[in-house]
């Protein structure tokens, strides 16, 4: 078992990962870790995976999230809202420095009560222009994360004068 505690580790974009203990077995090529548990962004983050080091680095992890600060977590798009969810990360890079700059994420989120940044939807189906910002009380849907490029495709969002469903 491993416990950081005292340890600030930062991931993609200087999100603070803490309070981070890992249990798993190493051996001369990988890191397998059976469950780690961390606090980020004031929430839980916890998974399973693997870490291997042969013919460059590949980490592979399963992750659910619960009660993360999503206003943190995507600033200038969400406000005051907690998100939870699961999804899979695979990041492969010939440094370890480089790992976490090369993630691919890929999952599903479910926000609760908050406000779309930038984005009224009660102005926009009015066919009054757009701007302005948007409160809703949950949103879900499909994430997907490569490099830099960010991906949403809401299935539900709801508000206290609409519910839209997607595909």
């Amino acid at each position: 078992a491993l416990e950081a505690s005292q340890m600030r580790w930062l991931l993609g974009d200087g999100l603070p990962l803490t309070d981070l203990s890992l249990t798993g077995r190493l051996d001369a090529g990988s890191l397998r870790f059976d469950k780690f548990s961390a606090t980020l962004l004031a929430g839980e983050l916890a998974g399973d995976g693997l870490l291997s080091w042969g013919e460059g680095w590949r980490l592979s992890t399963r992750l659910a999230a619960k009660r993360v600060d999503a206003g943190k977590l995507a600033r200038g798009w969400i406000r005051e809202s907690l998100a939870s969810g699961e999804a899979t990360l695979v990041a492969t890079a010939s440094h370890p420095r480089e790992l976490l700059t090369r993630v691919s994420l890929v999952g599903s989120v479910e926000l609760g009560r908050g406000e779309l940044v930038g984005v009224d939807l009660d102005r926009a189906l009015q066919q009054r222009g757009s701007g302005g910002d948007f409160r809703f009380e949950s949103l879900a849907g499909d994430l997907a994360v490569d490099g830099r490029r960010i991906e949403l495709k809401p299935g539900e969002l709801g508000s206290r004068e609409h519910l839209a469903v997607g595909d």
